[in-house]
């Protein structure tokens, strides 16, 4: 039988016996995009209409586009809507009786999706789907890696209720599976995992995943692809949907090549300051992972920098009241540091180490480097984040690093290459990045470019860049021939790299590299001073593109049913990130047990 749990608004929530929600998701890869399509079905069990809400994870950048609901053989495609309009749309269906049912970011990150399940019927049955696309990650390696995340976590905690884990989540049945196709000769597709079963085809262009046994899962899902002449240049146009409106309907080319910038990186000084969350949230395996990343880094340090360790909870500590050079007394003393740290220090209050840190003066001769989970930048400085453990919130530590011209990395577990991960984030600090990027664009006669997003990242040796660009006035043209040439600024010194392109143009029914162009040029105005003309772009964006954004919902009403309003009964789980450390698989209901 169901426990029950109060919530702040004095309403109880659970679960009705008999509901068994169960998942499906299959996941297509083609070069360096993957496409997500996920099933969810909701048995209603009970003897009343119910209402119910659930929550996931997903990666920050995802552009999801698609969410669909067959409600005993009836289909309804969701509208993307304004926000707040889409929860009006909801109420007002759903105080009516009639079955709808709604999908939003969380107002706690971009990274969590909350979904609503509105006047199921008793006996009915409800499958949901939901679609999105997401670039691959590009490990030290080489390597792609597709990950599928489960695991939700605490993103913050405030003091006294740090890692309270009290309450437990009873996941839903899980089916995955994967397919690997495009013209990219394939080398291998690996797992850590021993539930899932990897073949590539005898021509080495496809690739099939499944995962051997249905069953609960309580750790992000993950595989890695490595292609044959991953660095090799590439163009791909994308030709748009005419019957579409905006970004939907005009031609995208999307470009992927490694710059090689490894003669003039140049190699300077710096200060690096390690920030270690020690919150109570950090409890158990996530702070030996962490301590093991710094010990890494303290051994990996270039002798002649500068370095120092703030440690940060409800309150905040310097081991050093300076930053200190690097030489066997110091280091001494920070692997000693090291070794004593917990999780011990409470909530997690970010603002006083941060006013702390940037109230010290900076040396000039020794540029700042910041390497921590959770920490801003200003222009002077560069900011590389680690993520640490299954579930770190994307959201947080990606869009950190992009603000702090950095670097994101992630380290789950024990079987992740932490060491080549290290190592790697450790060289981008102590090098110098492309910056100030323009691109000049040399196209057929009449064509032209509007990059997206407006702005570049800062481009590391090494680092895969992916530029898109919408391309107008290619109606007439067979392919796109010319090229594209990158300018910025590295080491003081200007920089030009050239990338020839030749794209014929396909059309591809889900557009995903729309959608994924889209999402970058929402998440650029995001990240950007809100105003209210910005708002209105972002959500013009979205809706012409049909991509969730924070100023966005999908919602759908089924408009055929309409059920007595006093006979539906409310059964949700309002999910408190203060509060909980939950582990929930992909598409669950959210309910406590």
């Amino acid at each position: 039988m169901a426990s029950r749990i109060k919530t702040d608004t004095g309403k109880k929530y659970g679960l009705v016996s008999g509901q068994k929600p169960e998942s499906k998701t299959h996941v297509t890869i083609q070069g360096f995009i993957a496409n997500v399509e996920s099933k969810l079905t909701y048995v209603n069990n009970s003897t009343e209409s119910i209402e119910t809400r659930y929550v996931f994870p997903i990666d920050d950048m995802s552009a999801v586009y698609k969410f669909e609901a067959d409600i005993n053989g009836r289909h309804i495609v969701a509208e993307c809507q304004e926000k707040q309009q889409a929860k009006i749309t909801f109420e007002e269906a759903t105080s009516t009786g009639q079955a709808a049912f709604f999908l939003s970011e969380s107002k706690y990150a971009g990274d969590i999706f909350v979904c609503r399940l509105g006047n199921l019927d008793a006996g009915e049955t409800a499958v949901l789907t939901m679609a999105y696309v997401v670039e691959l990650t590009v490990q030290p390696d080489g390597d792609l890696i597709f990950e599928l995340p489960y695991v939700l976590n605490t993103r913050y905690s405030s003091a006294g209720d740090a890692g309270d884990t009290r309450n437990s989540i009873k996941p839903v049945k899980l089916g995955f599976t994967a397919s690997v196709k495009g013209h990219h000769k394939i080398k291998s597709v690996s797992t850590y995992r021993d539930d899932l079963q990897l073949q590539v085809s005898d021509d080495k262009h496809s690739a099939e995943i499944k995962l051997k046994d249905i069953g609960h899962q309580n750790r992000d899902l993950e595989f890695f692809v490595s292609y044959d002449d991953v660095s090799k240049p590439e163009a791909i146009l994308e030709v748009g949907d005419r019957n579409k409106d905006g970004l939907l309907k005009e031609d995208v080319l999307m470009l992927n090549f490694i710059p090689d910038l490894k003669n003039h990186c140049g190699n300077v000084k710096r200060e690096f300051i390690f920030v270690m969350d020690r919150s109570g949230s950090m409890n158990g395996d996530r702070m030996e992972k962490s301590k093991a990343a710094l010990l890494l880094f303290l051994k990996s340090l270039p002798v002649g920098c500068l370095f120092n360790i703030v440690s940060f909870g409800n309150n905040y500590s310097f081991l050093f009241d300076r930053s200190q050079q690097y030489n066997e007394e110091s280091l001494a003393a920070a692997k000693h540091h090291q070794n004593e740290m917990m999780a011990n220090m409470g909530g997690t209050d970010i603002l006083s180490p941060l006013s702390a840190i940037y109230s010290m003066e900076n040396n000039k001769h020794y540029p700042r480097q910041f390497l921590w989970h959770y920490f801003p930048a200003t222009i002077k400085d560069r900011v590389f984040t680690f993520g640490v453990g299954h579930g770190a919130s994307t959201s947080l530590i990606k869009n950190v690093a992009k603000a702090g011209a950095g670097r994101a990395t992630f380290i789950k577990d024990e079987k992740d290459n932490m060491k080549a991960k290290v190592i790697r984030a450790l060289e981008f600090s102590m090098e110098d990045s492309l910056a100030d990027i323009v691109l000049e664009w040399n196209l057929p006669k009449g064509c032209t470019a509007t990059n997206i997003p407006s702005q570049q990242p800062n481009v590391f040796n090494g680092d895969r860049l992916s530029i898109f660009a919408l391309l107008q006035n290619t109606n007439k043209v067979k392919s796109v021939e010319g090229s594209v040439t990158l300018k910025g600024f590295i080491s003081g010194k200007q920089l030009a790299h050239t990338m020839d392109i030749k794209a014929s143009p396909y059309l591809h029914p889900d557009l995903p590299i729309h959608r994924v162009a889209a999402k970058h040029q929402m998440k650029e105005l995001e990240n950007g001073p809100l105003s209210d003309d910005t708002k209105k772009k972002i959500i013009m964006i979205s809706t012409a593109a049909k991509i969730i954004s924070r100023f966005t919902a999908f919602v759908g009403v089924d408009v055929q049913t309409k059920l007595p309003v006093t006979n539906v009964s409310k059964f949700q789980t309002l999910f408190d990130y203060n509060k909980q450390n939950i582990v929930l698989s992909q598409y669950h209901i959210s309910f406590i047990f």
